[in-house]
């Protein structure tokens, strides 16, 4: 079994044993499987734009479709939304670019598990879409949300950004404008 430190790291900063405030939320985590250049940005405290539609989008679709679900900022970093039956759902405007968000929800799943000793199951939901897929953590995504973690650790502990790489989400990215101009963070 190979060592998590990212794990450790978190768990060490939840409990408090660490004057470190190692936080993982799942943006970061949606952050980590896009682009490992706005995950830095984000960690380490620089602003989105805020007035994004891709970001009012995502807001408004929640808020609409699932007001009825209890959402409770936990530990400072995850705020899933918690159905009647105990499922944890994630609301999302469209099922285009699943592999962020199925990794935020599986993280939740597995926070639930490993902070709380909870099992929970999970729903992926694009009301917009009349669509919605179960989800479970399996040993092999279980893993995947470690190695995640890992990765949000490396990039959390890097002094600057890693560089700049052109991706297809770039053009609705609300780091768009300040990612490109590139430079030294430190």
């Amino acid at each position: 079994m190979s060592s998590h430190i990212g794990v450790e790291k978190l768990k060490e900063s939840i409990r408090g044993q660490t004057p470190l405030d190692f936080q993982v939320s799942g943006i970061s985590i949606q952050y980590a499987v896009v682009c490992k250049r706005e995950l830095w940005f984000y960690l380490h405290g620089v602003d989105i734009n805020r007035d994004n539609p891709h970001i009012a989008t995502g807001s408004a679709v929640d808020s609409q479709f699932y007001k009825d679900a209890q959402t409770e900022v936990i530990h400072g970093m995850i705020a899933p939304d918690i159905l009647e039956d105990g499922r944890i759902v994630e609301v999302k405007p469209s099922s285009n670019k699943t592999d962020g968000p199925k990794m935020q929800l599986l993280y939740y799943i597995w926070f639930f598990k490993e902070i709380f000793g909870e099992e929970k199951e999970g729903v992926l939901a694009y009301p917009q879409e009349r669509k919605r897929e179960p989800v479970s953590l399996t040993k092999d995504n279980e893993e995947d949300v470690k190695n995640l973690i890992d990765t949000i650790w490396e990039i959390y502990s890097q002094k600057s950004p890693p560089p700049f790489e052109q991706k297809p989400v770039c053009s609705s990215c609300a780091y768009k404008d300040f990612c490109q101009v590139g430079g030294n963070y430190e």
